[in-house]
């Protein structure tokens, strides 16, 4: 027997945003690709870049009495490069 989730059916499902700020790949024989956007990884890839794993593996700050803070909600991503080497950096708004 097959049942509804309660609650169901829920919310129309989503993907991540397609403002990307980078697009990478893992060194070496990996097979694995990602984007970057929003200060968050947007999307991972493997073991093809036409099959995605996760969708916004974003990152929470915490100081351990009470403040934390959501990476994506306050930061400015910023693409970098140097010496050769794509990087990525956030920086804090103003």
């Amino acid at each position: 027997m097959i049942a509804q989730a309660p609650g169901g059916p829920g919310t129309a499902p989503t993907w991540t945003s397609s403002a990307k700020d980078m697009v990478g790949c893992a060194l070496g024989i990996s097979r694995l690709w990602f984007t970057l956007g929003f200060g968050i990884v947007n999307e991972v890839y493997y073991p093809r870049v036409d099959i995605p794993q996760i969708r916004d593996l974003g990152f929470i700050i915490a100081d351990g009495d009470g403040f934390w803070a959501e990476v994506k909600r306050v930061q400015l991503p910023d693409a970098a490069s140097g010496a050769g080497c794509p990087g990525g950096r956030d920086r804090a708004p103003a």
